[in-house]
């Protein structure tokens, strides 16, 4: 399914993707890539632990509350899922070694895979269907931030601005919303981007990184389960449009 021309991706185009893509519609290819990426995304958390900016920013964790749901990777405990789902991006981007996506200018794994993980592990999702969303998270990314990178040298967004459309994305997908629900959940992403200015974390050498590590990928990823629970509590929002902007 296309997602929009060149200009364009449309909430209820892409909506209508990230709910009938079916398992069995993926070329092998796609799906053998996206094991690949998990392992590399593991791979690379698992290093990032004894960094100074993943201690910095896993304090934050009490604040989530003590509710065991989802793990955090190379720890031995479990925590709220929004919480894993913070800590788990923090420990995939820290090293900036994951993954990247040319087109989009950005780091696809360290927003897909900690939202699929731990709404897989809560919700005991079936593996098929947690590879799916996995998908979903990753060409929903590449799309939106092949459109957003365009003008690259003229409005530079932060790294994890795209990442708030295909955690999103992945994540209504596994929890089920329709597509209105989904078009609504694009829209309060939209809301809440990351738009950090790239050039002025990398002059300072920052943790930050343009909206990625300790930033940009953490905080963009904490919000699938507030745009869900916002739709569901009729929080309503303009449905989101992406263009060259």
């Amino acid at each position: 399914m296309q997602l929009g021309d060149e200009k364009t991706m449309n909430s209820s185009i892409a909506s209508q993707f990230v709910i009938s893509l079916e398992f069995n519609d993926l070329p092998n290819e796609a799906v053998q890539i996206a094991k690949t990426c998990l392992l590399d995304f593991l791979g690379v958390a698992i290093s990032g632990t004894s960094l100074p900016a993943a201690k910095s920013g896993l304090k934050l964790l009490n604040a989530f509350g003590q509710k065991e749901e989802a793990t955090i990777i190379s720890f031995q405990k479990k925590v709220p899922v929004i919480a894993a789902v913070w800590a788990n991006a923090l420990l995939g981007s820290v090293l900036d070694m994951e993954d990247g996506q040319y087109t989009s200018v950005s780091h696809p794994s360290s927003v897909v895979f900690p939202i699929t993980l731990a709404i897989t592990e809560r919700e005991q999702v079936h593996p098929k269907e947690f590879l799916t969303a996995s998908i979903i998270g990753y060409e929903i990314f590449a799309r939106s931030g092949a459109l957003m990178s365009r003008k690259y040298r003229e409005r530079m967004y932060g790294f994890g601005a795209p990442g708030v459309y295909a955690a999103a994305s992945a994540a209504a997908r596994l929890l089920k919303l329709n597509s209105a629900g989904l078009e609504m959940a694009l829209g309060i992403a939209g809301s809440y981007m990351p738009t950090i200015p790239v050039l002025r974390s990398i002059e300072h050498e920052a943790m930050t990184k343009g909206g990625g590590t300790v930033g940009g990928f953490c905080w963009g990823n904490l919000s699938p389960f507030s745009r869900s629970r916002l739709h569901s509590a009729t929080c309503d929002t303009a449905r989101t449009l992406l263009s060259r902007r």
